[in-house]
């Protein structure tokens, strides 16, 4: 479980994660935790977004990814969600049993797309979300799936 090596701070070069606790859902009889992150400027502790890592392999996490970004709207175009996504795959290193995550983005969504190929995602397929997921009625109907192998 992520209790177990996550500590309440990790420093980036230009962002640090700050942890903002965990989440246990049930998703299709599958038990997911989501790690919450507050993404706030290293030295400044001004909070310029949020990051979470999904621990599961559920369906939803297929199309959901392991890894989601939010930057808030004044403090875009600077790099934050890539800095921030690199401080968080070096925490999802240090778990012995994760060799590898999927990030996911609409085709759309320009700002993730070069976010995702920055970090040297890999694009796997471009994908239809079933109607039966939670992202098709939030109306996110198309899916970029990307793979990141953590070694």
């Amino acid at each position: 479980m992520l209790e177990h090596f996550i500590k309440k701070r990790y420093i980036g070069p230009v962002v640090d994660l700050i942890d903002d606790g965990i989440e246990k859902a049930n998703f299709l009889n599958n038990q997911v935790e989501t790690h919450n992150f507050k993404i706030v400027l290293t030295k400044t502790n001004v909070v310029v977004g949020k990051i979470d890592y999904r621990f599961g392999n559920a369906f939803e996490l297929y199309y959901a990814g392991h890894i989601g970004y939010r930057i808030f709207p004044e403090f875009r175009g600077h790099s934050y969600a890539y800095y921030a996504t690199k401080v968080i795959l070096d925490v999802i290193r240090h778990h012995k049993n994760i060799n590898s995550v999927i990030i996911t983005c609409s085709p759309d969504n320009i700002a993730s797309l070069k976010t995702i190929e920055r970090l040297g995602a890999k694009l796997i397929e471009t994908v239809y979300v079933p109607s039966n997921h939670y992202l098709y009625r939030r109306n996110e109907k198309i899916k970029n799936i990307y793979f990141i192998d953590l070694f």
